[in-house]
């Protein structure tokens, strides 16, 4: 939802940037259909980098900082990343370098991210995990295992919702 958020927002056919963390599988497979969607639409992903955990909005402020000053205005449009902490981070780089004009989404929903993304600035959007539908699903997936059913996929997904300025 976050990359289509950023395709709906930028068009076809842009250069990004995105954060990932491939050791965290919710990440990994996020940012893996992230991609796949990105190079349908014609995107030139200039870079793809494994972000830090540990301190997530500091590595991608520094990391975006560093992008902002090699890739001049109007050869990098946007900002994936994969957490909403390290959305954040990202965004303070733009806001920093007032570069404005590159887009950043996130994921989690986290009440920063939202308060950022009402302000209907560059931090265009952020992706709410539904944990009542996980914890439902969870639940169910439980009970049909000890009434003799396992699950038809090994990974189970649970949509989250999209945030936007406009339900933020």
């Amino acid at each position: 939802a976050s990359a289509q958020a950023m395709i709906d927002n930028l068009g076809a056919d842009k250069s990004i940037v995105m954060i990932h963390f491939d050791p965290f599988e919710p990440v990994r497979l996020r940012a893996e259909a992230a991609k796949k969607l990105f190079e349908a639409n014609g995107y030139k992903i200039i870079e793809y980098v494994q972000g830090d955990p540990a301190d997530s909005t500091g590595f991608a402020s520094k990391t975006v900082k560093d992008f902002l000053t090699k890739y001049p205005k109007g050869s990098i449009d946007g900002v994936w990343a994969g957490w909403d902490a390290t959305a954040l981070g990202a965004y303070q780089a733009t806001q920093e370098a007032m570069r404005t004009e590159v887009v950043v989404t996130g994921v989690d929903g986290q009440d920063f991210a939202r308060a950022e993304v009402a302000k209907g600035g560059n931090w265009i959007a952020t992706v709410a995990q539904d944990w009542k539908a996980i914890a439902a699903k969870e639940v169910a997936l439980i009970l049909d295992f000890f009434n003799g059913t396992s699950p038809a996929e090994k990974v189970v997904f649970v949509p989250g919702a999209l945030i936007t300025k406009d339900n933020a």
